[in-house]
């Protein structure tokens, strides 16, 4: 009898280890480098073998997401990246600042305006303008908005097209005063424009 309850006590133990190690299932980490000044990213965590993960890339503002890596390949160019995980996982989040124009455009016979470039988001740009001799400023045009400043200062969130106007001064006269004639003075030349 005692062999017996012994022998039922060891086939309990082994039905019960193959029970328990048959209702384990593999669990896979899935982690991702990124630095957080640039953007965020949800979905990481632990996942069960086979279990679809959906990884997103959220860029923070003046960022944009570029791609997920692994091991040093592009996997996807998307903010939403799904897979199954089938092992332990670490990806890369590339993010970029982004660079933003300032384009300025203006007849360079009547002046000259400074300030056209490259700039990253969020960045002051400043724009003047200097007149030719026969020109004067008007204003600058910005989304359609006039602005009567020779010099404007804003901060760039996208890329911006100024555009600088001239126009024509009045007639001119130009005065000459000859000393050896006594100081007379004389038109010397008209302009019309």
């Amino acid at each position: 009898m005692k062999n017996i309850i012994k022998t039922l006590i060891c086939i309990s133990m082994i039905i019960s280890l193959i029970l328990v190690s048959g209702c384990t299932t593999d669990k896979f980490t899935v982690a991702v480098d990124y630095d957080n000044n640039q953007g965020e990213v949800s979905g990481l965590g632990e996942y069960e073998a086979g279990e679809s993960v959906t990884l997103i890339a959220n860029p923070n503002e003046g960022y944009q997401f570029v791609s997920w890596m692994y091991d040093g390949v592009e996997v996807s160019k998307s903010e939403h990246y799904s897979f199954s995980v089938a092992k332990d996982i670490e990806l890369q989040a590339v993010f970029r600042e982004v660079k933003l124009n300032v384009v300025t455009l203006y007849n360079s016979q009547h002046g000259t305006v400074i300030g056209a470039g490259e700039y990253k988001y969020g960045d002051e740009v400043t724009v003047s303008v200097t007149e030719n001799d026969w020109y004067e400023f008007s204003h600058f045009e910005i989304n359609n908005e006039k602005i009567y400043q020779e010099e404007i200062t804003f901060e760039i969130k996208e890329g911006t097209i100024v555009k600088a106007l001239f126009e024509r001064k009045d007639d001119i006269l130009i005065f000459q005063t000859d000393s050896s004639e006594g100081g007379r003075t004389s038109i010397s030349n008209m302009h019309h424009f």
